[in-house]
């Protein structure tokens, strides 16, 4: 956990490295931090030194309040509380359940008011089982928030549905964005077409549904070839399907690829796909757009608010996706316009536009001004 100040009032707890969970809200945290200059505090060890796993533990009705912690959780609220309550502060700005307990913590211990932000929810990692300790825990700081922002329409409907206890009218929608970058376009060394998936290799990302696809695809045309770009616990299972099904030479995986490897490799694809059970935003999508890739995205995923103009299907429908895909393919002028049309309003949707709707929020719900200096360029 990474803990930091923006001005003299904000506290903000967030995870700005890589994790197990790895993913956009990472890389937003650390967008962010350069965004609003905030003075670092410290950087503590974090709450999952283990692999991550969906939490099972299911509380019964008089366990409502009273969560059960894994072994050495509260132990680690307990140090970073300590730390932490000997800065002044006058709101609390949290990131998502690895931060929860302690945002709690200080919460209670110096009646401050508190803001949430939600990157991803237990409903979306879980696959759809919104219950055990991580549920519980969201559930509880979510009800006991001041405000909550979530990167989503999708993630707002999420929460009604499956934290129904939750005050809705508290609940702000603030689309991610990203920073500027250099785009272009590289030639491939074969001659096939290249349909990339990029992100963990987990069920919330759709990583085994993707394999479907490939496969598919294949029996209609031979002149593609696929590449999985990322790492998570589906990895080895992956790559042994691939094997038993013979597809080994038309799928390819690179394991985690730096930024420098990745915009290397979005310059060369063709059609990028993101097949996700549950995506609360998906910045994979903007990225791909900004290179100027056509495309197709799960209907349960928050960037097609933004992209609007990206091609989706249905999880867990292969055919649709390799429908979707099938029509990517196409050079028409039509498709070639809407690749367009999606690249510009990926370049639209800026970290500079977030930042300011989030800094917004915080003065509001706080009651002060942040200082401009806090703030970027483009707020001045």
């Amino acid at each position: 956990m990474e803990v930091g100040k923006i001005g003299d009032n904000v506290l903000m707890l967030g995870y700005g490295g890589p994790t197990v969970l790895g993913g956009g809200h990472s890389k937003m945290s650390r967008e962010m931090a350069q965004q609003f200059s905030i003075s670092p505090l410290g950087a503590y060890s974090s709450h999952t030194p283990y692999p991550y796993e969906a939490s099972i533990h299911l509380p019964k009705e008089d366990d409502q309040r009273n969560i059960q912690l894994p072994e050495g959780f509260t132990e680690k609220t307990k140090a970073v509380v300590s730390e932490v309550s000997k800065e002044e502060f006058s709101l609390i700005y949290a990131h998502d359940w690895l931060t929860f307990d302690v945002a709690l913590e200080l919460q209670e211990q110096h009646r401050k008011p508190m803001v949430l932000h939600i990157h991803s929810l237990e409903y979306d990692r879980a696959g759809g089982l919104a219950m055990g300790w991580r549920y519980e825990l969201e559930r509880r700081a979510m009800e006991k928030a001041d405000h909550i922002i979530v990167v989503s329409a999708y993630t707002l409907e999420v929460v009604k549905k499956h934290y129904p206890t939750v005050d809705v009218s508290k609940i702000s929608v603030v689309h991610n964005g990203l920073a500027p970058f250099k785009t272009f376009r590289k030639e491939k060394p074969f001659p096939e077409k290249l349909i990339g998936f990029v992100g963990r290799l987990a069920l919330q990302k759709g990583a085994g549904l993707f394999l479907e696809v490939a496969e598919k695809l294949l029996q209609k045309r031979n002149d593609l070839r696929f590449v999985m770009a990322g790492d998570g616990p589906m990895f080895d299972a992956l790559v042994e399907l691939t094997a038993v099904r013979g597809l080994s030479g038309k799928v390819h995986f690179t394991g985690h690829l730096e930024w420098e490897k990745l915009s290397e490799l979005y310059a060369m694809m063709d059609v990028l796909c993101m097949p996700s059970f549950s995506e609360p935003f998906g910045l994979v999508g903007l990225e791909g757009a900004r290179f100027g890739v056509p495309v197709v995205l799960s209907e349960n995923s928050g960037v097609k608010e933004v992209l609007t103009s990206a091609s989706c299907a249905s999880y867990p429908n292969v055919e649709e996706f390799v429908d979707q895909i099938l029509n990517q393919l196409d050079t028409t002028w039509g498709q070639r316009y809407a690749t367009v049309r999606q690249q510009r309003q990926a370049e639209n949707c800026t970290q500079e536009k977030a930042t300011q709707q989030i800094a917004q929020i915080l003065e509001k719900v706080g009651g002060f001004l942040l200082p401009l200096s806090s703030l970027t360029k483009e707020k001045q």
